[in-house]
């Protein structure tokens, strides 16, 4: 009875297991002492490389009149709105937006998760923007502008280009009957991972310095606690999750990494297949850079697969297989002759530097096959 209960019970999968919870339970309660009011979310109170934190206490160092405030306990007069990351299930606020930026405010709209924007329905193109140019009353102390935006407005968008290229345009200046509305495509133009860079801060304080004397109010899409709780458990913690899975794995080498299965003898002259053979070869002539080498070999079985499609079985010369490949009549309207290509490949051959360019080689070559067998099948 007892050996068969050892037959079923691994006293090491046991012990990887108790050891497993241990590290899992250790880790659990180091991420568990975690702030998540600290840097929940893409808010101004977050550090990390994401968050607005150095967006906020910048301006508020600089002089800037810059508070929080919430837009639904209303609205004040003659001050600037930052409004982030604009969602368009959101559209039923800015009615009352327009509203406020008509009766002679400044809005900066920074971020537009939708097609459009929600004032002038300027369309949102996502891909890489780089080489961004600076508008030239914004260039004051500025040395080099450098910044790679994931999301721009496209050619035809309407108002006045601040930042932006031939592609488009990150941000955007447009009047709206007295007040004024500045639209950034991309808020992570003003996130803690590109503010860090000198001449983008400058390039805020340029933006933002005509309106020094006016109050700044932040308004958050995502305020602290709104981020999911796996995030908030984790965050932060990469350092101490990356240990413990390593120790974790330690652990397991350690119980198990010995021996998995009973040992199985090995017989030192059993006879190898010529495929362990050859894979020995081919990964000896890449380790030691002998490219032209393996072109060489690689090249002669190229021509055996040739022959072997045209029914070619006696040892004939090169010259003689494009001639062969000509009596097909191998040529198909806007690509070249095979046989043009066969010769490029096999007699006109070239220098090999790299394993790049052989596989490169490789390619055309098995090309070739393909087409081969291709027309041959079209004749039959």
């Amino acid at each position: 009875m007892l050996k068969k209960i050892k037959q079923f019970i691994n006293i090491r999968i046991i012990i990887f297991i108790i050891a497993s919870l241990c590290i899992a339970l250790y880790t659990i309660l180091m991420i568990s002492g975690y702030s998540g009011m600290e840097e929940a979310g893409q808010t101004t109170r977050n550090k990390a490389a994401g968050g607005y934190y150095i967006f906020y206490h910048l301006l508020k160092r600089l002089g800037y009149k810059i508070q929080y405030w919430d837009i639904y306990s209303g609205f004040r007069q003659d001050t600037v709105l930052f409004y982030f990351n604009y969602k368009e299930n959101q559209s039923k606020d800015f009615e009352e937006i327009r509203d406020w930026v008509a009766r002679g405010n400044i809005l900066f709209l920074c971020g537009i998760y939708s097609d459009t924007d929600p004032f002038f329905n300027n369309m949102i193109v996502h891909g890489e923007m780089k080489n961004i140019d600076v508008h030239n009353s914004l260039k004051d102390d500025i040395d080099e502008f450098s910044y790679k935006s994931n999301a721009y407005f496209d050619k035809e968008s309407k108002g006045e280009i601040l930042l932006g290229n031939s592609q488009g345009s990150l941000l955007l200046r447009h009047k709206y009957e007295q007040g004024t509305v500045y639209l950034f495509s991309d808020s992570l133009f003003l996130s803690n991972n590109s503010l860090v860079h000198e001449n983008n801060s400058i390039f805020l304080n340029n933006l933002l310095k005509e309106y020094y004397a006016t109050p700044v109010f932040v308004h958050e899409t995502e305020t602290p606690g709104t981020a999911s709780p796996v995030a908030l458990l984790f965050k932060g913690k990469l350092f101490y999750l990356t240990i413990h899975l390593f120790l974790m794995g330690v652990v397991f080498l350690f119980i198990n990494g010995i021996r998995f299965g009973n040992p199985v003898k090995v017989n030192p002259l059993s006879r190898r297949t010529l495929q362990e053979h050859l894979n020995a070869v081919g990964y000896f002539y890449l380790k030691s850079n002998a490219f032209n080498l393996a072109d060489t070999y690689g090249l002669k079985y190229f021509v055996y697969q040739v022959k072997k499609i045209l029914g070619i079985k006696k040892r004939i010369s090169n010259e003689e297989i494009i001639q062969a490949i000509k009596k097909y009549d191998f040529i198909v309207e806007t690509e070249e002759d095979i046989a043009v290509l066969f010769r490029r490949t096999v007699i006109n051959r070239t220098v090999i530097k790299s394993e790049k360019t052989l596989l490169k080689k490789k390619k055309k070559r098995d090309e070739i096959l393909e087409r081969l067998k291709q027309v041959k099948r079209r004749k039959k």
